[in-house]
């Protein structure tokens, strides 16, 4: 996990990059809320997923895979305990719930994401899309670190242009969002946790705050 922080005017935002999937990452995360403290925490997900996750939390519920997931997960165990929903998602909503503060979304919303994964998804894209699966399971993946690991599985699943374009998609959206969220607010203390798949676009971003 690494940590950004950027000041503007009386505002702090830190910044989580986090491993999706790892329990240990959702632990350090939790300890660093503990004490930063925000005032108002943003994830890299959509609204919806953002009720899912409280809905999650008040009454656990079985979670459904993708083959996609299932894959990353295996791989992803290799570094230590792998849950679902992913704990840098599960436990900054446990958080403000005990904190009682708010939690805002970042990504797509599902209506905007659903109408874009039409347009991608040709009948050539999903072939794509199938092909790729059968690739990543024979793939020697870097594993030195599960950054190294995420950035490559990116790369990778990236290849295809419909994942391609989607990722960009939400990578933008996830973007923009927080920032916006962070010059145009009035908290003091915010705290952003997003998938380190996403770190080079948020430090390219930040540097202009």
């Amino acid at each position: 996990m690494e940590f950004i922080e950027v000041k503007k005017d009386h505002k702090t935002m830190l910044i989580a990059l986090g491993i999706k999937g790892l329990v240990s990452e959702g632990e350090l995360l939790r300890e660093k809320m503990q004490l930063f403290k925000p005032d108002i925490i943003l994830m890299g997900i959509s609204p919806e997923e953002v009720e899912g996750m409280k809905n999650f939390i008040d009454d656990p519920f079985e979670i459904d895979m993708s083959d996609y997931e299932l894959i990353y997960g295996t791989i992803l165990s290799k570094f230590g305990e792998v849950e679902i929903p992913p704990p840098i998602f599960t436990q900054p909503i446990i958080y403000a719930k005990e904190h009682d503060i708010p939690v805002k979304g970042l990504d797509v919303d599902e209506e905007t994401f659903g109408d874009r994964y039409e347009d991608e998804y040709t009948v050539s894209q999903m072939v794509g899309f199938i092909t790729k699966k059968r690739k990543l399971k024979k793939k020697n993946f870097d594993l030195t670190s599960p950054e190294a690991f995420v950035i490559q599985w990116k790369n990778e699943i990236e290849k295809t242009r419909a994942m391609r374009n989607m990722e960009k998609l939400r990578e933008e959206e996830i973007v923009k969002n927080m920032y916006n969220l962070f010059v145009e607010g009035n908290e003091g203390k915010y705290f952003a946790v997003i998938e380190y798949e996403f770190s080079e676009e948020v430090k390219r971003k930040t540097n202009y705050m």
